[in-house]
Formats: structure tokens, sequence, C-alpha cells
């Protein structure tokens, strides 16, 4: 597999990644509302780094994910729960008026939360496993396929992102200042409701 048929499975597996519905959409969706374009699209960017991490780890030691993921998971679900309800925290804050606008005016913080969020979301490494499986099939690539790969996948990501937050964007400015305080709320819910799941897992409920 050479070529733009590497780069293509590459951008579907950056795509397939990122574009389900999931806390960083939501932690993306509502940046771009309340602080601009920027601040989605550096959100965005600091999913796409790890993913593409991630990726790399998959794609050149397949084998070693597993048993990574069995020890490390409950500990990565727990932190990253706490990540979560820290972010539902903040975005509550700020629909009743009480929270600060610089963590979401910061691109570099932006993109640093991103990155911490997802290197600690078990469910990325689940997800590129079942993708890099599914796309490039059993067979190890070698040499310049993986770096082209890798080059798709953060194509494919950064790209959904960017395109998300461009949507967004444009829908900002016909929202009223209560509706986006409900939408909010509503962000926190949904951010929350995702760190009760995951430490559910945790704790075997």
């Amino acid at each position: 597999m050479v070529g733009s048929s590497t780069l293509a499975s590459g951008v579907v597996i950056g795509l397939s990644i990122a574009a389900p519905v999931g806390p960083m959409a939501i932690l993306c969706i509502n940046r771009t509302l309340n602080a601009g374009i920027k601040a989605g699209i550096s959100t965005g960017a600091g999913a796409s780094t790890v993913t593409v991490a991630y990726a790399s780890a998959v794609l050149l030691g397949l084998q070693q994910i597993g048993p990574f993921l069995a020890i490390h998971r409950p500990l990565m679900s727990t932190i990253s729960a706490g990540l979560m309800l820290l972010f539902a925290w903040r975005t509550l804050s700020r629909s009743l008026g009480t929270g600060s606008r610089s963590d979401a005016d910061s691109v570099i913080r932006n993109y640093g939360s991103a990155v911490a969020f997802n290197c600690l979301n078990p469910m990325l490494l689940v997800l590129l496993v079942g993708a890099v499986g599914a796309v490039i099939g059993p067979e190890p690539l070698l040499g310049p396929a993986v770096s082209t790969v890798l080059l798709g996948v953060f194509a494919g990501s950064v790209g959904w992102w960017i395109v998300l937050s461009a949507a967004t964007s444009a829908l900002r400015g016909q929202l009223s200042a209560s509706l986006l305080r409900g939408i909010n709320r509503v962000a926190a819910t949904g951010m929350a409701g995702f760190a009760a799941l995951s430490l559910s897992h945790v704790l075997g409920i």
C-alpha cells in the first residue's frame, strides 16, 4: 500500500477518530461559541497532536497496546473523568457569569489542555486500534508508509476540527446571550455525563 492510497487510509483513520460526538467535540464546540474560531481550532489541534502520537504507537507497536491498556486504563479513565468534571465546572461557571474568560481566550492553554485530556482518554487508543486494524489490515507498515499514514491521520483529524470550528463560529453571531448561557449549561451537563460514564466503567457499575 503506497502513495495516495496510503495517505487516504490515514485520512480515513483521522476522520473516524475525530468525527464521533464525544467530550472533545463538546469542548471544541463550546470553546468556539464562547471565544471564537481560534479557540476551537487550537483545541482540535491539541486533540489531533495526541491522535497522531498514539497512532504512531499503534502502527509501530500494535502488540504492546493491549497489555498497556489493560494495566493503565482504570487510572487513565479516572484522571480523564476528573478533567471532564473540571471542564464542566468551568463551562457552568461561564454560563453563570462567574468564570474567567482567560482560559477560553488563550490559544496555548486551549491546545495544552486538549493535549492533556486526549493523552488520558483511554478510548482513543481503543478506537485507534480498531480503526487501524479495519483500514490498514493486519500487515505491518514499513518505512515511508508509516509516515504517510500518520500525515493522513493528522490531515483528517485536524481537518475535521477546522470544519467543526468554522461551522460553529458561523452560528456564533446569531446566538443571543441567554441562548449561549443555555448552551453552556447543556455542554457542562454533557461533559459531566461523560465523566460519570467513564467513572462507572472504572467502578464496574
